[in-house]
């Protein structure tokens, strides 16, 4: 007598996922037993497999991926299945606004890791909790832990408000700008010198610092004889 080993195939409920695709429309191969489909909008979809049949995921945008079904694979509710964006080899990249400082250059550019190893048995056991979709949604609604905002400090300029705001600008911002004389710069500037003024001096206020100049200057050329 000859036995034949029989693998029953049965329809395997899926999702792919992606962190930063949108997934739609991906290809679902079942190379083993000739079968193919398309997931929807949500990126589900349903498959008849057995164990050890070879599952190919292909799109557009991602990665071509081949997967062989193993039996936990079968024992979870929602076969989850995470893809990778495909990485596109350019001709040519021109990069602008470098100081030639490779120290400094460094921290300006933002780098980004892409690595295409999962372990989808363990997606599955992670994602799938609960009876239904529940643990799915879970962990695709899961927040993010918020970070702590850093408490405002109040700035403290060294030196006073005439003796800084003198030093910060030249002469002909306080002629051609604010129609000042160049003989009258000081005087001005202590006349703007009205209580705290501190906030006005913080780098990161420069423009509301202009605008009290600017209207402080029509007030004093109004007042002058």
């Amino acid at each position: 007598m000859v036995c034949f080993a029989q693998h029953d195939r049965q329809l395997l409920y899926g999702k792919v996922i992606s962190d930063v695709l949108k997934i739609e429309n991906i290809s679902v191969k079942n190379r083993t037993a000739k079968k193919d489909t398309l997931t929807d909008g949500e990126g589900n979809f349903v498959i008849s497999a057995a164990v050890n049949d070879t599952l190919r995921f292909e799109g557009a945008l991602i990665e071509t991926l081949d997967f062989i079904l193993q039996p936990n694979d079968f024992k979870e509710e929602l076969f989850v299945v995470r893809v990778m964006p495909e990485a596109t080899m350019l001709k040519e990249v021109v990069v602008s606004g470098l100081t030639g400082n490779l120290a400094v250059d460094s921290k300006k550019t933002k780098i980004a890791l892409i690595s295409s190893q999962f372990d989808a048995a363990q997606i599955n056991k992670d994602v799938v909790q609960s009876p239904g979709f529940i643990g799915l949604m879970t962990l695709l609604t899961k927040k993010k832990p918020q970070k702590k905002r850093a408490k405002s400090v109040t700035y403290k300029p060294v030196k006073s408000f005439p003796l800084t705001v003198r030093e910060r600008f030249d002469d002909s911002y306080f002629t051609k700008t604010l129609s000042i004389p160049v003989d009258d710069i000081m005087k001005f500037l202590y006349y703007c010198n009205e209580g705290n003024l501190d906030y006005l001096l913080n780098p990161d206020s420069e423009l509301q610092l202009l605008q009290y100049l600017n209207a402080k200057s029509a007030e004093y050329l109004k007042k002058k004889p």
